[in-house]
């Protein structure tokens, strides 16, 4: 919204282009230099999705990996924990991050036994495990009062990440 014909003139005058979009592409590097780098506190920015979006399908040239990491101990260990059952598995997504996180990472929060997989190029890291997508709610708005804001509810059947529409066909919902 323009209030002055100034301000419209300089927009689409080319110098005036010009340093809109140099400005645009250094905000982005900037955020993609920081999403990169290691993260500092837990109030460090991270790639996260909205429940909004429409989860899409796995990539067809790997599967995914599960992993779950534990309280921090003398010696960090993973566990990998593949879901390959005939039933939907419901889990609470709450990070995810373009670099793999330490198993005590501030992003965490202090949240323990949180698993993660990998999924279009991006670690996506989730809690819980539960049977009914109810159960999975009810831990989403436990998981977004503790920071956070962003959680949402994804699915898995046979080791795959599938949408939540499709997780409820299958289970007959």
């Amino acid at each position: 919204f323009l209030t002055n014909p100034e301000d419209e003139e300089y927009l689409i005058s080319d110098k005036g282009q010009g340093q809109i979009a140099e400005a645009i592409f250094n905000a982005f590097k900037e955020y993609k230099l920081s999403m990169e780098s290691e993260p500092e506190t837990a109030s460090t920015p991270i790639l996260s999705k909205t429940v909004e979006e429409t989860p899409v399908s796995p990539p067809k040239q790997a599967e995914p990996h599960q992993t779950t990491a534990k309280a921090p101990e003398k010696t960090p260990a993973e566990t990998v924990k593949p879901v390959t059952s005939d039933k939907v598995v419901f889990k609470i997504q709450i990070v995810s991050s373009i670099k793999k996180l330490p198993e005590n990472s501030a992003n965490f929060r202090g949240v323990h036994d949180v698993s993660y997989y990998f999924h279009q190029g991006i670690y996506k890291y989730t809690v819980g495990e539960f049977k009914t997508l109810q159960e999975a709610i009810g831990i989403q708005l436990v998981m977004q009062k503790k920071g956070f804001k962003d959680a949402f509810v994804v699915a898995f059947f046979k080791g795959e990440r599938i949408s939540v529409e499709d997780a409820k066909q299958i289970q007959g919902n």
